[in-house]
């Protein structure tokens, strides 16, 4: 239903950066190349304080790379245009979790330009940093449905390391994940 040239995507509990939207505007229009552009996060518990920092790849190279193993746009930061989504779909109603992962893929195979800024765009809300079980069935599934040829060693990679990590204790996950991905605030 939306009739703008951009869609900005955003969860309701979290909060966003004054500038987010200008941010992204001049970015898109400045870059007609990028379909998706996305941004850094400054995690947030329930009561407003800040945990952590978590800052993404900004160019398209290093993001498709990473998705073979992770989801390197932060969900609640990203902007689309609407032609891309004209063009590759909406989010698949059948994925409980993962749903963003899905639409990226699907999006990545098609040959979308993905982007970050370096600017954090959003307080994102978090109580926790482990995620519910089901999250890793529907990764697999949202991998193994857009798995295509191409990288086929890192994408098998990938997968496997998702097999892997969604057996591994939710206590390990949340410390390896604060670990490696987080900043301190």
């Amino acid at each position: 239903a939306a009739r703008g040239d951009y869609i900005a995507r955003f969860d309701s509990d979290d909060i966003c950066a004054p500038d987010r939207l200008s941010l992204q505007v001049a970015m898109l229009d400045a870059s007609p190349h990028v379909g998706v552009l996305g941004g850094a996060l400054r995690i947030i518990d329930s009561s407003g304080h800040e945990l952590a920092m978590r800052a993404y790849p900004v160019d398209h190279e290093t993001i498709a790379r990473r998705f073979h193993s992770t989801t390197p746009v932060a969900h609640p930061t990203a902007m689309v245009r609407k032609s891309v989504f004209n063009a590759v779909g909406l989010y698949d109603p059948t994925f409980r979790f993962a749903e963003d992962l899905d639409l990226w893929l699907r999006m990545l195979n098609a040959g979308v330009v993905f982007a970050n800024l370096p600017d954090t765009l959003v307080h994102y809300r978090q109580n926790r940093t482990q995620r519910h079980q089901d999250h890793w069935r529907f990764n697999l599934r949202a991998r193994r449905k857009n798995f295509v040829a191409q990288h086929l060693l890192r994408r098998i990679v990938g997968i496997g390391a998702i097999g892997i990590w969604r057996y591994t204790p939710p206590k390990v996950q949340a410390a390896i994940f604060r670990a490696l991905l987080l900043k301190s605030a």
